[in-house]
């Protein structure tokens, strides 16, 4: 194939990975105002046949190595199994390109160190939704501005009755997916805590597998901040009644004691005076929402981050 460029004063996207959130960003990039995809990877044939279908301008691909070097690509969406992470990752950013990078990183330290060391000016972004959702940043405001005081504990969980029988895929093979709940699930809960209290200073870790052969289903954890602070998390997707994920993180304050998940933020403070607000009574701007207001954010900020650099 003749080697596609890129728009002048525009943005080419090309996404590796068809499931459900290479779809996904695929479809906000295509909307979002001097995008388009441009490079489609995967190895169902069948999901590319579709794809190109509806849209004679995408070019598709089986291997990404080839996607990579036949498109000057200004944006790579990596939205494959973990393992894949490092290598599509590596290859895109040294070929000058940004990167957007489904979580969790990768499935090992050194992977991580790898991307980050090949980032040589490249933008590039890991896919925590949750740092774009209202309730959360509200939270970290209500933290860092200590309207209910200095935080003397923290205790956290990510839950989801996921998992009731023995299962199979990649989430389940360790050398795939580099564990089970606790990077699949945990991660999200860790980069919260990381994102609204501050970097850590230790951690400890006791797993235990209830169903799966492999990979843990349950982990316990106990955090220790730079700050000093103190807290726990729980990660479990086993655990029963939870038919839709649920992050919560829960700050106990001089002053009270906030709760924050997906739907709400809530204080109590010392005296009994209960604050409730829910997701939708905050302001989120965005353009449109396909799949979540957080996705849509997520991939504007990037593309936003990479348009600021271009004017410095």
């Amino acid at each position: 194939n003749k080697k596609c460029p890129a728009r002048r004063g525009g943005m080419d996207v090309g996404v590796i990975g068809l499931g459900k959130m290479g779809l996904l960003h695929a479809a906000i990039f295509n909307r979002l105002d001097g995008c388009r995809v441009t490079a489609l990877c995967d190895v169902n044939e069948l999901m590319l046949k579709i794809l190109r279908s509806g849209n004679d301008d995408v070019r598709t691909y089986t291997d990404f190595q080839i996607m990579l070097d036949e498109n000057d690509l200004d944006i790579v969406v990596v939205a494959t199994p973990v393992f894949l992470h490092g290598s599509m990752a590596t290859t895109a950013l040294k070929k000058g390109m940004h990167v957007l990078i489904e979580k969790p990183m990768a499935k090992t330290t050194e992977e991580c160190s790898t991307i980050i060391g090949n980032a040589n000016g490249s933008k590039s972004l890991v896919g925590y939704c949750r740092r774009f959702m209202p309730t959360y940043n509200s939270a970290k405001k209500l933290i860092e501005e200590e309207e209910l005081g200095k935080v003397l504990s923290f205790r956290s969980h990510f839950y989801l009755s996921q998992v009731d029988k023995r299962m199979e895929g990649w989430q389940f093979d360790p050398y795939k997916g580099g564990g089970g709940a606790l990077i699949d699930l945990g991660c999200h809960a860790l980069d919260m805590v990381h994102y609204i209290l501050g970097p850590m200073r230790s951690v400890s870790c006791r797993t235990e597998r209830v169903i799966s052969e492999s990979v843990e289903d349950v982990a316990r954890l106990e955090l220790t901040l730079n700050s000093g602070v103190r807290g726990n998390l729980a990660v479990s997707w086993v655990e029963s009644g939870y038919r839709l994920p649920e992050m919560m993180l829960e700050v106990t304050c001089e002053k009270g004691v906030a709760r924050v998940a997906e739907k709400y933020l809530e204080t109590v403070s010392n005296d009994g005076t209960v604050n409730k607000r829910f997701k939708q009574c905050f302001p989120d701007p965005i353009p449109f929402n396909i799949g979540g207001r957080e996705y849509t954010a997520e991939d504007l900020y990037l593309v936003e981050s990479i348009r600021d650099a271009q004017n410095t």
